[in-house]
């Protein structure tokens, strides 16, 4: 009998942890940090006689290196998506890695909280998969010590402390980013010690991001400044949340595969496999999504505030502008935070994060896992002010990414599949949000007067869309951009601006102001919609209404023009 030890870390429910404050920095280092718990920390708290090391950022298995063999004292299975899976010799060897690894939590992410799970078992006789298997049995129960865990409550200081400008909890330093030099708490400092070093001789979140993601001569925005607000203009960013379909479901599956205890090495390799396939897939997409903006990069002249000619470089009309750090190369309105899984989190400028999400889950989507079926996802979009709380705006991106999940499952009923159709959500939230969002929709997104509406809130609306499945219905990301390009620039709409913005209103009030609208105006149609004559004639059909979505983007879209290569 061979007695080894399951080990399960989790680090999930972090986003409050990142995502607390409006400081980028901040943000991407914590990001980072909790990257860290469940990869560069983890594989240096393994034994020595391991079968994984972190080369240029990313986990390098050895697959010839088997526990079971006994020439290692610790296997990772895999590690992604904030959780990790490890087989220890014994369980001293756990509890050992386990100490030095929340130690390391502890002393460099004070504030990061995980949860770690371990359970013995006998390899000739227990099963690493299947639905009663060691790895099932193990998550289960982490997930009922995650639920008892004691909250933490932290000291909020003293009288003689100085209070963090970011959290209220006692200062330990001054922001060294910050010009008026502001006190902050351990975590925020730790945060943005992590995102930048400057020599790089240290990893950061900026330099795992560079390593893994070739920006060029380009380079990732380390503030909100950075992200390509146009002078005179209110500024507006892009916060896109991106979930893979029942991923979790297809672990299942894989899972189920190998039920018996001859089958643990075959389980492993499999559920490794999946998670690096998920991995690349994930980091080719954020690749080409950053291709696709270096490609669109143009330099042309502009006037600037002062009235002075110069020469900049732009992606319509975003001019790139140095940013915090000046070193000759220009920041693309562009950074992801959390990457590297079917979990993504980006910020873009507001006017691409149409665009930019709906080309990532494109490319995300036409790519096949391991297993065998394609990467489909779905995805919400935030476009708020960038002084609105980041907290809040990432909250309103998950609600949308819900959104788009619950759309899902009446259009792969319609379909007859299962996870094959990918789409997106999104909301402008242009004068700050109180509301939830479906009270936000049924307030501001139900039409006043058409006397056949739809029931659900929000019946102005055509949106969540597909990207795929283009001939299931009407509701596409291809008719929305087709709709949008007539009225920016079609025979009909062109130069005509103020009739556009007046037909918004006039959808609130029903089909036959419409008509009247069209009618008035020697309109013939409105833009062509599949199989919606009538709603080319009325801006409606069956309760729906197909144009208020693209009029209302107007101001938040840039077209971009793809290379031939991405074509």
């Amino acid at each position: 009998m061979t007695t080894y030890t399951l080990t399960v870390v989790d680090t999930g429910g972090v986003q409050d942890y990142m995502f607390s404050t409006n400081n980028l920095s901040q943000n991407a280092g914590a990001s980072f940090l909790a990257d860290c718990a469940t990869r560069r920390w983890l594989v240096e708290a393994l034994p020595v006689r391991r079968n994984v090391e972190l080369v240029d950022e990313r986990l390098d298995f050895d697959d010839q290196k088997r526990i079971e063999a006994g020439d290692l004292d610790a296997e990772l299975i895999y590690a992604g998506g904030g959780n990790a899976v490890i087989v220890f010799a014994n369980q001293e060897l756990a509890i050992t890695f386990t100490r030095q690894l929340t130690r390391q939590i502890l002393l460099d992410a004070p504030g990061l909280q995980i949860t770690v799970e371990h359970q013995n078992f006998d390899w000739g006789t227990k099963s690493l998969g299947g639905k009663e298997g060691v790895v099932a049995c193990t998550i289960k129960q982490l997930g009922l010590r995650k639920q008892i865990r004691p909250e933490i409550s932290q000291q909020l200081g003293l009288g003689v402390t100085a209070k963090c400008v970011f959290t209220g909890l006692p200062a330990v330093a001054y922001d060294r980013n910050d010009q008026d030099g502001r006190p902050v708490a351990a975590g925020a400092w730790f945060k943005v010690h992590h995102e930048y070093s400057w020599p790089a001789d240290r990893p950061t979140a900026y330099t795992r991001l560079c390593t893994l993601i070739d920006f060029g001569d380009y380079k990732p925005p380390r503030d909100f400044e950075a992200l390509g607000r146009t002078e005179g203009e209110s500024s507006y960013i892009a916060v896109i949340h991106v979930d893979g379909n029942r991923m979790g479901k297809r672990v299942e599956r894989i899972s189920e595969t190998y039920p018996q205890p001859s089958q643990s090495r075959a389980y492993i390799q499999a559920i490794r496999n999946f998670s690096r396939s998920v991995e690349q897939a994930s980091l080719t997409s954020l690749q080409a999504t950053v291709d696709l903006l270096k490609w669109n990069v143009k330099e042309k002249s502009f006037v600037d505030q002062e009235g002075v000619e110069r020469t900049g470089h732009f992606i319509g009309p975003i001019r790139l502008k140095p940013g915090t750090s000046n070193d000759g190369r220009l920041p693309l309105p562009f950074r992801p935070l959390v990457f590297g899984g079917d979990d993504v989190t980006f910020v873009c400028d507001g006017r691409l994060g149409l665009v930019l999400t709906a080309y990532y889950l494109q490319n995300f989507s036409s790519q096949e896992l391991s297993d065998g079926e394609k990467a489909h996802c779905r995805a919400g979009v935030a476009v708020v002010h960038s002084h609105f709380p980041f907290a809040r705006a990432y909250d309103l991106a998950e609600s949308l990414c819900k959104s788009a999940k619950a759309a899902l499952k009446d259009w792969q009923v319609a379909a007859n599949e299962d996870e094959g159709i990918t789409a997106f959500d999104w909301h402008f939230a242009v004068s700050g949000l109180m509301l939830g969002l479906d009270e936000v929709r049924e307030r501001e997104y139900t039409s006043d007067g058409e006397p056949n509406r739809s029931a659900r809130p929000g019946d102005l609306l055509m949106r969540p869309l597909r990207l795929n499945q283009p001939d299931l219905d009407w509701r596409t990301w291809r008719t929305f951009r087709n709709v949008l390009s007539e009225f920016t620039g079609g025979d009909t709409w062109r130069n005509r601006r103020n009739k556009v913005i007046d037909l918004r209103e006039v959808l609130r009030k029903g089909s036959r102001a419409v008509e009247l609208f069209r009618l008035l105006n020697d309109i013939k149609t409105l833009p062509a919609i599949p199989d919606g004559e009538d709603m080319m004639l009325r801006g409606w059909k069956g309760g729906e209404c197909g144009y208020f979505d693209a009029i209302e983007a107007l101001d938040f879209w840039v077209e971009l023009e793809e290379s031939e290569a991405h074509a």
